[in-house]
């Protein structure tokens, strides 16, 4: 590896370290559940109600192929993937990250489904 992948990588297990940055959650993409290593923010930071929206931040290693409706669940709430891709939504990244919109108790209309 090249020195600048050697400190990235480094970087990447600093930031998605439990005992600094990031906590372990569960993701499900529809194929049974995996404990992941992740950086969720909570809120779109216009309401002091508790959090309906977040993102969160993951390692591509771990999710490779996040999809509308794959679940995460963050201390025993479970969160839904909100970008539909099929629809255009684009979820943000680059070589090694996903930052991922989630949304929790959303209500599915029959137009949805």
């Amino acid at each position: 590896m090249s020195l600048f992948q050697d400190t990235l990588a480094n970087d990447m297990a600093t930031f998605f370290n439990t005992d600094e940055f990031a906590q372990t959650v569960t993701y499900n993409p529809g194929t049974g559940p995996i404990n992941i290593q992740a950086i969720v923010d909570y809120g779109d930071g216009q309401s002091d109600q508790p959090a309906r929206v977040a993102t969160i931040t993951v390692q591509k290693s771990q999710v490779p192929d996040p999809d509308y409706r794959d679940t995460f669940v963050i201390d025993g709430v479970t969160w839904s993937v909100s970008a539909q891709k099929d629809k255009g939504t684009k979820i943000p990244g680059d070589d090694y990250i996903w930052v991922i919109p989630i949304n929790r108790d959303e209500r599915v209309t029959s137009w949805q489904i």
